[in-house]
C-alpha cells in the first residue's frame, strides 16, 4: 500500500492572482521515489514554496517503481485540472521508452518546468578492496558478469550511466534495479552489493561518516560536494557523461492559465537565494524552463538516448 503524507507547513499570504481561483483546495504530489531520493528532495523544496505561495496543503503521494512508470499511470489516471502534479526524474521520458513497448510518455503529460539537473556518483562499500574506478575495471574483468551495481531502477539515468560505462570499459557487470536509492544504500552498506550509482546529495552523508567511498562522479565536471572525486572522462574515457534532471508534471488536459502559473510559481521558488544555495549545496544545477522548452528538451534527449541505447544493444520488451 503507497504511503500518503500530508506536507504541512507555515502558510503565508497568498501572493499574485490565481487562475480563475486556483487552487482553491490541497494538491496531490505524486513522488515517482521512495522518500529521501533527488526526486524527494526536489519535491518537498518546491513543495514548500508552493504552500507559501498558495496557501494550501500538499499531500504527498509515493509511488517509486518501474523506473517512473507507476507514477505516471496514477497522473494520467488523474482528473486533469491541476489539483494532481508529478515530480520524477527525466529518464522515465527520455530513456526509459527505449527499454519497452508501449504509449510514448511524452504523449500523456503536460511539462510544467525542469526543475535541477544533477549528476551521479559510484560509490562502493568503504570496506571493498576497491578504491579507484581502475580497481573495479580491473576486477571486473578478472571475474565477468559477477560484480554487482546498483541504481534507482531499470533504464534509470543511474542504470544508463552504468551501462555506458560497461560498454566504454568494456567489462561485463550485473545491473541490479531498486524501487528507489533508499534500498539500494541499505544493501551497499550491508554488503549485498558490489557498487552504486547515485546523487551526491544522497551519497554525501555516508561518505562524511566513512560507510561509502566514492570512485568517479558522471557529469562534465567535479561535483562541488565531492571536488576530490574525478571525472569518469578524466580517467581516460573522453565523451562519458551522464547527468539526471527532475521535472514537474501535470497530465494532458490541464488548463494552459493552470500550467502557466504553475510554471511561474516554481520560477520564483527556484529564483529564491536560500532555494538556490540549497541547490548548490546538493551539486544540483538550477533549471528553469517554459513548458514548451522543457517538452523540447525532453524531446532531445529522448533522441540522443534513444541512439545511445541502441548502441548499447537495448530492445524494447
Amino acid at each position: 500500500m503507497y504511503r500518503l503524507v500530508s506536507v504541512i507547513l507555515c502558510c503565508a499570504t497568498l501572493q499574485g492572482a490565481h487562475a480563475q481561483g486556483y487552487p482553491t483546495r490541497d494538491l496531490r504530489l505524486i513522488i515517482a521515489s521512495a522518500p529521501g531520493g533527488n526526486i524527494d528532495l526536489a519535491a518537498r523544496r518546491i513543495a514548500d514554496g508552493l504552500v507559501r505561495r498558495f496557501g494550501v496543503r500538499i499531500l504527498f503521494d509515493y509511488r517509486p517503481g518501474a523506473s517512473g512508470a507507476i507514477a505516471n499511470d496514477a497522473l494520467i489516471r488523474a482528473v486533469p485540472d491541476g489539483y494532481t502534479l508529478l515530480m520524477t526524474a527525466g529518464s522515465y521520458l527520455t530513456t526509459a521508452p527505449h527499454a519497452r513497448s508501449g504509449p510514448d510518455p511524452l504523449t500523456l503529460v503536460t511539462p510544467v518546468s525542469i526543475i535541477a539537473t544533477y549528476p551521479f556518483m559510484l560509490a562502493v562499500h568503504s570496506g571493498s578492496p576497491v578504491d579507484s574506478l581502475g580497481g573495479l575495471v580491473t576486477l571486473a574483468k578478472k571475474r565477468p558478469g559477477e560484480l554487482t551495481y546498483g541504481s534507482s531502477g531499470a533504464w534509470s539515468g543511474q542504470h544508463l550511466a552504468g551501462a555506458l560505462l560497461e560498454k566504454m570499459a568494456g567489462v561485463r557487470m550485473v545491473h541490479v534495479p531498486y524501487r528507489g536509492t533508499p534500498a539500494g544504500v541499505l544493501d551497499l552498506l550491508g554488503g549485498r552489493l558490489d557498487a552504486l550509482y547515485l546523487s551526491p546529495a544522497v551519497g554525501k552523508p555516508y561518505v562524511d561518516e566513512g560507510t561509502m567511498r566514492p570512485l568517479i562522479t558522471t557529469g562534465m565536471l567535479r561535483s562541488p560536494l565531492l571536488p576530490d572525486t574525478p571525472t569518469v572522462a578524466e580517467l581516460g574515457y573522453p565523451g562519458y557523461a551522464v547527468s539526471g534532471w527532475v521535472g514537474l508534471f501535470v497530465p494532458v488536459g490541464v488548463s494552459p492559465e493552470i500550467v502557466r502559473l504553475l510554471n511561474s510559481t516554481v520560477g520564483d521558488i527556484l529564483l529564491d537565494p536560500q532555494v538556490q544555495e540549497a541547490m548548490r549545496s546538493q551539486s544540483e544545477v538550477f533549471e528553469q524552463h517554459s513548458p514548451a522548452e522543457a517538452l523540447d528538451r525532453a524531446r532531445t534527449e529522448q533522441q540522443y538516448y534513444g541512439a545511445l541505447m541502441r548502441e548499447l544493444g537495448v530492445v524494447p520488451q
